[in-house]
């Protein structure tokens, strides 16, 4: 069985050309040679809360990718790992143990935490 979808041709809808205001376009103009770094949210951002000009991210998105101005992020790998390794002592009866972790103490940053356990 075939459904009856599939075997006429498909109707292809217009496309309509992308609206792009030229005083819109020139606003995020002057912007990208002071924050090269920047990219689309953090533009519109800008624009909305530093300038007053009152856009959403959808049309600073149109804008920057109609012009190529559009900043990719770099892909980020992930971190090795620590890689497993057999317990060596000088004597059988003695053991150390250390472990580490990071403890976040809100607004006012982090701080590393160290534990070293001797076990006898």
């Amino acid at each position: 069985r075939v459904s009856r979808s599939s075997l006429g041709p498909r109707h292809q809808g217009r496309q309509r050309p992308t609206r792009i205001d030229a005083n819109l376009m020139a606003k995020p103009q002057m912007l990208i040679p002071e924050h090269p770094t920047y990219g689309y949210r953090r533009l519109q951002a800008l624009l909305r809360y530093r300038l007053g000009i009152s856009v959403n991210r959808k049309g600073i998105y149109r804008i920057l990718k109609a012009k190529r101005w559009l900043v990719h992020q770099r892909t980020v790998t992930p971190r090795p790992r620590v890689q497993a390794s057999v317990s060596r002592t000088n004597t059988s009866d003695r053991c150390e143990a250390i472990d580490f972790t990071h403890v976040d103490c809100g607004h006012d940053g982090g701080a590393h935490l160290v534990g070293v356990n001797r076990l006898h």
